[in-house]
């Protein structure tokens, strides 16, 4: 087997084309020992899961700039923007330490992420995730935020002036540019109340005037 393997690998070819799409699978949590186990569950241990037989693999180190052991939001902003980043914040540099609202407001400290690159491309751009929009795997994808957990205005510090995340998604770039959102787990809503519904958040009438209004199932929301 491991003759065969070897074999294989060196008949691989590079391509060096560049590509036309890019789609990333994020397995949140999925550590070696988690996929080790999933493996010997399925089918034993000298079997492969499917992603074990590209071509090409690799294995990252994961850490946050500030800690050992990491979250899900500098985990994700490292993955979609390429910078290590502290404990608990989105989408921001070092210069923003965990709750420090007002450091996130100088545009230098936010990152771009890979979403605002594909679009600049012209690229159309989507979100599939079995959480929620707002989670802080999916987050770094268009949020700038020195807390992960400020997802909503109930979360948010009193007489902040920093946007929530699902404020970001719906009225900043480049979220409000996203194709396609879709929570894969509670469905997604036909309007921004339901989707971004929160204890004590408050997000202006879909019938209104508002600019909400204007997110509809066939524009923004795929349930």
């Amino acid at each position: 087997m491991a003759q065969t393997e070897l074999e294989d690998a060196l008949r691989v070819k590079w391509n060096l084309n560049v590509a036309k799409n890019v789609i990333v699978f994020i397995g949140d949590g999925m550590d070696p020992n988690t996929v080790t186990a999933t493996r010997i569950y399925k089918s034993g241990e000298s079997s492969k899961l499917s992603f074990e037989r590209f071509p090409h693999m690799g294995l990252l180190k994961t850490y946050s700039a500030n800690k050992m052991v990491p979250d899900s939001g500098s985990t994700a902003t490292a993955l979609f923007c390429g910078v290590k980043v502290n404990h608990e914040t989105v989408g921001v540099d070092t210069t923003v330490r965990k709750g420090d609202c007002v450091a996130t407001l100088n545009r230098n400290a936010r990152l771009d992420s890979l979403v605002v690159h594909a679009q600049d491309a012209g690229k159309s751009t989507g979100l599939v995730t079995t959480m929620r929009v707002t989670h802080a795997t999916p987050a770094p994808l268009y949020a700038h935020s020195a807390n992960r957990r400020w997802e909503c205005e109930a979360n948010m510090p009193k007489s902040s002036p920093c946007k929530d995340i699902a404020r970001q998604l719906v009225e900043d770039e480049p979220g409000k540019n996203i194709n396609v959102q879709y929570n894969a787990r509670n469905s997604a809503a036909p309007n921004c109340l339901r989707v971004f519904q929160c204890a004590g958040s408050t997000l202006p009438d879909p019938s209104s005037s508002q600019p909400y209004s204007s997110f509809t199932p066939l524009r923004r929301f795929h349930d």
